[in-house]
C-alpha cells in the first residue's frame, strides 16, 4: 500500500522507514537538508540498522560533517545527468576489492 510521506507526522514517518528497514536492506536518499538538527531527528532510525545506506545532501557543509565527522564532502560544479549518475554509483555502490569485478570478453 502507498502513502503519502508529505502528510506525515515525524514520529509517523520514522516508524514508517523502520518497519521497512527491518524487512529489507535499502538505499536511503535525503536531499538537501539545510540544519544540523533535522538530521538528528532521524539518525536514530538509520544507526538501528546495519543493512541499509544513506546518501546525504545539503547546502551546508556543516551539516554533512555533523552527520559524518570523517566524511570527505564531495562539492560538485554542476554535473550533467552522465556524471550525476557516475557520482550517485560511486557513493552508493562502492567497489571495495577490484578483484571482484570480471570483464566478458
Amino acid at each position: 500500500p502507498e502513502c503519502d510521506v508529505s502528510k506525515m507526522m515525524v514520529d509517523e514517518l520514522l516508524e514508517k522507514i523502520a518497519q521497512v528497514l527491518e524487512t529489507q536492506k535499502a538505499l536511503i536518499v535525503i536531499d538537501d537538508i539545510w540544519r544540523e538538527g533535522d538530521w538528528d531527528l532521524i539518525k536514530p532510525v538509520f544507526l538501528l540498522n546495519k543493512g541499509c545506506k544513506v546518501l546525504l545532501t545539503s547546502r551546508n557543509e556543516r551539516v554533512a560533517l555533523h552527520a559524518d565527522e570523517q566524511c570527505n564532502p564531495i562539492k560538485p560544479e554542476c554535473l550533467t545527468f552522465e556524471e550525476s549518475w557516475v557520482l550517485f554509483q560511486r557513493i552508493a555502490f562502492p567497489i571495495k576489492d577490484t578483484a571482484e569485478c570480471k570483464i566478458d570478453e
